[in-house]
């Protein structure tokens, strides 16, 4: 009785003994992440990572690269390095002058949205809430690899829904370059041959274009409660 006590406790050991071997096989044939998506190499368009694995078996790491590819330029060369745009180029609303202001490497400017009346009469934001006090003046600002912009005004009065012809963006404030740096397509300025500035197509109103002083207008905005606009800074 005893032997056969033995045996049993022998068999129920070796048993145990070869599922854990077994385990320890299966995690030996997986290596273990030691390093995950650590930044190797920037260019213009692409972000290259390293990702480091150790192999159980026999301790070697191995390496291999995983490569981010775009479609248009993200990152922005500072000092000799590649970093990205929105690390190095800054964007934000300014209460005091009305306006978004973008700033990059010791350069500033401000855009600045003006409202258009029928009489081609132009208001700023605060000189129309003067006149209507009930209209309410929101904005957004989305930062991915570029930005996005929104001006929103609601509650629009009747009066104001009928007079408005149109609001522009102006570049305005320019600190650290000129006004020959605004380079102006159809639909976009492009600043200082790096930034692009547009209207996102989402943006209410069929009719957008640069005007002549190189501000951004969109027209057939009128008769709306509710005007929402939204715009691009992004890499050339």
């Amino acid at each position: 009785m005893k032997r056969y006590f033995s045996l049993v406790v022998i068999l129920i050991f070796m048993t145990a003994l070869f599922f854990v071997s077994l385990t320890l096989a299966q995690y030996s044939n997986e290596p273990e992440i030691i390093y995950y998506n650590t930044l190797d190499k920037r260019t213009d368009n692409s972000d290259i990572y390293l990702i480091k694995t150790t192999d159980f078996k026999n301790g070697t790491i191995i390496k291999t690269y995983q490569s981010y590819i775009y479609s248009n330029p993200v990152n922005i060369l500072d000092n000799d390095a590649y970093k990205p745009f929105t690390d190095i180029v800054d964007l934000k609303w300014n209460n005091l002058s009305e306006s978004f202001v973008l700033s990059w490497q010791g350069k500033q400017v401000k855009i600045k949205p003006i409202i258009v009346d029928n009489q081609n009469k132009e208001y700023t934001i605060n000189e129309i809430k003067n006149l209507y006090p009930e209209i309410v003046f929101n904005y957004n600002i989305e930062k991915t690899r570029k930005y996005k912009y929104r001006a929103t005004f609601s509650n629009l009065p009747q009066e104001f829904q009928q007079n408005i012809k149109s609001i522009k963006f102006s570049l305005v404030d320019l600190q650290g370059l000129t006004f020959n740096e605004l380079k102006s397509s159809e639909n976009s300025i492009i600043i200082n041959d790096l930034i692009e500035v547009y209207f996102d197509e989402s943006s209410v109103g069929d009719l957008n274009y640069v005007t002549a002083d190189k501000s951004l207008s969109i027209e057939n905005i009128n008769n709306k409660s509710e005007i929402a606009i939204s715009m691009i800074v992004s890499l050339t």
